[in-house]
């Protein structure tokens, strides 16, 4: 399992998230990707359309997207944790 995080400096709901994301993904170690809008290769988050997203893909391959703020107990659920 991996979790993909699309967040912008200029967001401040992607600031309220990062914490709680790197403490699910730290609590469970599991591998954290932080993908940067606005910067970087852009074909790594053209089909993003709201911040922050967070994407979940799992061991079988499914991919969960979250968008928003999101309880811990929600990604925990999409993972499968709960």
């Amino acid at each position: 399992m991996q979790i993909i995080f699309y967040t912008a400096d200029w967001c401040p709901q992607c600031k309220v998230m990062y914490p709680i994301i790197e403490s699910i993904t730290e609590k469970h170690d599991v591998p954290l990707k932080i993908v940067n809008v606005g910067g970087g290769n852009e074909d790594e988050y053209r089909h993003i359309l709201s911040l922050p997203t967070i994407e979940i893909i799992k061991e079988n391959g499914d991919i969960e997207m979250l968008v928003g703020i999101v309880s811990t107990n929600k990604i925990e659920t999409e993972m499968g944790l709960n």
